[in-house]
């Protein structure tokens, strides 16, 4: 469901980009059909409701609770976090 001035933050462990990659991303058939990911299918969420072309996703090398950090370098990230967080 979309709504205007709002966002959906998902926080995980990933061992590296390419498990979070292998876990986040669409997949193909030999069609040429998308099929969704594990994250989609896990979260329940119907791929044709979201555009792939917005998902952003990073890896971090040291783990961290501080929501600056995890969000830093990421989209409008001075709205998402609070000025005086």
């Amino acid at each position: 469901m979309e709504k205007k001035g709002m966002v959906s933050l998902w926080l995980g462990n990933c061992l590296n980009k390419e498990e979070l990659e292998k876990y986040v991303d669409l997949t193909y058939d030999d069609e040429g059909e998308s099929v969704p990911s594990k994250f989609l299918l896990d979260f329940k969420i119907d791929m044709n409701e979201i555009d792939e072309d917005f998902i952003e996703k990073a890896v971090l090398n040291n783990p961290s609770n501080d929501l600056t950090k995890l969000l830093n370098g990421s989209s409008y990230e001075e709205v998402i976090v609070p000025k005086n967080y």
